[in-house]
């Protein structure tokens, strides 16, 4: 049952809203905004991720050139270390 959820799924229904990736339904909101009332580590994991989109959002043009500035290099190696943590 939808109202019934775990943390695995609310997290995923979460991450997966703040990324664009679906829309959660009333139905799926009321359920995980129920979760959240009883979990502290999903009102947290809410709280972390929105800070991160934030954060994300707020870079400016320069910030963003200059990170293009970066040394080829180190620009592979983050990305490299980026995609093992998420493989």
């Amino acid at each position: 049952m939808i109202l019934n959820l775990h943390c695995d799924h609310s997290t995923h229904l979460v991450s997966n809203e703040f990324h664009g990736l679906e829309e959660l339904s009333r139905t799926e909101r009321c359920a995980v905004r129920l979760h959240e009332l009883c979990c502290r580590s999903c009102r947290q994991f809410r709280a972390q991720v929105g800070f991160i989109k934030q954060a994300a959002e707020s870079f400016t043009d320069r910030e963003l050139t200059e990170l293009d500035q970066m040394p080829t290099e180190l620009r592979e190696r983050i990305r490299a270390h980026i995609q093992r943590k998420t493989s």
